[in-house]
């Protein structure tokens, strides 16, 4: 199926490793659960067409791995990434305390980024850490929180519907900014041609 370039959306999984990123991916992409997957080594893309309300987006997604003797492969792909989803595992505090540095690196190569926070491994309900340590870790951060599952399918297509409306309204955003800039421009450039014309007659005159 094509999709028009236009309707084409990057956006890049980030966090430490074994958080569920690359079953996230799987599950996105190809609709399926493994429960044993290798660790991705650099970074993993495909592209998926997506329908949601009512168009068809092209959606570029990037699994990136976790480890630190990746990040100079993966700073790479920052700068191009449309929207982030920071995913950290549910069960694990140290990926929840990463989550800020994650958005850190992030901001260093994005000025306004569109981020998602996911919390993973929802499904794992005995093992996870109690509400009141995740929404204290995430008190200070503001951007949107899902908890999601890759096993059971809780919540994915949600946080990329969810990332689409914030890139599209940024998308938007930006248009409308262009438009008054350009609006402004030609007020400038009338206002400069009125007076050339009063200079010209003036001229005349004398």
């Amino acid at each position: 199926m094509e999709v028009d370039k236009k309707n084409e959306i990057k956006l890049l999984l980030l966090g430490e490793t074994d958080v569920g990123k690359t079953s996230i991916f799987e599950r996105f992409v190809h609709n399926k659960f493994m429960e044993k997957i290798s660790a991705s080594i650099g970074v993993d893309f495909e592209a998926k067409p997506f329908k949601y309300k009512n168009k068809t987006y092209s959606i570029h997604l990037f699994d990136t791995a976790g480890q630190e003797r990746f990040r100079s492969i993966i700073n790479n792909f920052f700068r191009m990434g449309q929207g982030f989803f920071v995913v950290f595992d549910l069960t694990n505090e140290n990926s929840l305390n990463a989550v800020k540095e994650w958005i850190d690196t992030i901001k260093e190569f994005s000025e306004d980024p569109r981020i998602i926070i996911l919390g993973n491994k929802d499904d794992l309900a005995k093992k996870k850490m109690p509400d009141d340590i995740v929404d204290s870790k995430l008190e200070n951060i503001n951007y949107s929180f899902i908890k999601t599952s890759a096993k059971t399918n809780k919540n994915i297509k949600q946080a990329f519907e969810k990332m689409i409306d914030l890139v599209e309204n940024n998308i938007n955003e930006e248009v409308e900014q262009e438009k008054i800039l350009r609006k402004n421009n030609s007020i400038v450039l009338d206002k400069t041609k009125h007076k050339n014309k009063e200079k010209n007659k003036s001229k005349q005159c004398c």
